[in-house]
C-alpha cells in the first residue's frame, strides 16, 4: 500500500492542514507485514457544534473502506472514541471512483441545508450510519460518562 494524503480541517484557524499516512514496514520480510488498521485522532474545538463527537471523515471511510488489509478504524476526539469495524458482510474489491461517488452522493444528501458545507454533529453521526449499513460495517462510540467503554451504534431507528 502506497503513502496516502489525508485531508483534515483545523476548525480553529480554518485552515486546511495535510497528514501524509503511510505504512512504515521493518526491514526485510515486509511481504509479511500488513496493515491492519488505523488509529488516529481528529482536532477541533470543544465549543464548535460540529466537532462534539468523534465519527469518520469522508477522506477517513475512502481510506478505510477502500482498504481490503484494514479491519478496524479506531479515532479519537476530545477523548471519546469512534470505533469502526469490517464484518463479513463487508464488500472486497471496491472499485474506489464507485465509492468516492457513493461517499460525494451521500454528503451531499446529509450536509445540512443541502449546501457542501462539512455535515455537522448528527448529521455526520447518521451519515456515518448509513455507510455502515450499505458497507457492511459495525460502529461503536463512547459517551462522556464512560470514555473508556464503547457501545455498539444503532444502524435502525424505529
Amino acid at each position: 500500500m502506497g503513502n496516502q494524503i489525508i485531508q483534515t480541517d483545523n476548525v480553529e484557524s480554518e485552515e486546511l492542514h495535510y497528514i501524509e499516512a503511510g505504512w512504515d514496514h521493518p526491514s526485510g520480510d515486509s511481504g509479511r507485514y500488513v496493515p491492519i488498521g488505523g488509529i488516529h485522532s481528529h482536532i477541533g474545538s470543544e465549543k464548535d457544534p460540529r466537532t462534539q463527537n468523534p465519527t469518520a471523515s469522508n477522506r477517513d471511510l475512502l481510506s478505510f473502506v477502500g482498504d481490503d488489509c484494514q479491519l478496524f478504524m479506531l479515532i479519537e476526539l476530545h477523548g471519546k472514541l469512534f470505533l469502526a469495524l469490517k464484518t463479513n458482510s463487508t464488500p472486497r474489491n471496491l472499485d474506489p471512483k464507485t465509492l468516492q461517488r457513493r461517499i460525494g452522493s451521500l454528503t451531499e444528501e446529509f450536509a445540512s441545508s443541502g449546501s457542501k458545507v462539512p455535515i455537522i454533529d448528527e448529521d455526520r453521526l447518521r451519515f456515518n450510519q448509513q455507510i455502515a449499513l450499505e458497507y457492511g460495517l459495525s460502529l461503536y462510540q463512547s459517551s462522556d460518562a464512560e470514555p473508556d467503554l464503547l457501545k455498539r451504534l444503532p444502524l435502525f431507528y424505529s
